[in-house]
């Protein structure tokens, strides 16, 4: 399991990184891919929580996911309309909240092989 923490760390430190030296089309690139690689890893690491707090964080975590997901499309929805979405709020939903999403997971991913 520590493989599995060491890797989700560099993915998620490498969109930032980009995020911060390159752009933001090459941060929210990089984004979707930890993105694919985290819920790729949410399947492993279902398996490999034995306890009922670990199991709880990862509860808390796909709950996160599907909120964002509504988020997002409730987000894309009034982007057709003619509501006009301030940018702090467009860029809180696309960028802040799911590398925050992300570093929580990067933390259960920490419990896990701490155990």
């Amino acid at each position: 399991m520590k493989i599995l923490f060491y890797t989700n760390l560099i993915f998620l430190t490498s969109t930032l990184f980009a995020y911060i030296l390159i752009d933001n089309i090459s941060g929210l690139t990089c984004q979707f891919f930890l993105g694919i690689i985290q819920l790729l890893y949410v399947l492993i690491s279902r398996y490999k929580a034995n306890t009922n707090s670990l199991k709880q964080h990862l509860k808390y975590y796909k709950v996160a996911v599907v909120s964002f997901c509504v988020l997002l499309g409730i987000l894309v929805l009034l982007s057709q309309s003619t509501l006009n979405i301030p940018h702090g709020i467009r860029i809180t939903i696309i960028c802040v909240l799911p590398m925050s999403i992300a570093t929580y997971f990067v933390y259960i991913t920490y419990l896990i092989q701490k155990q």
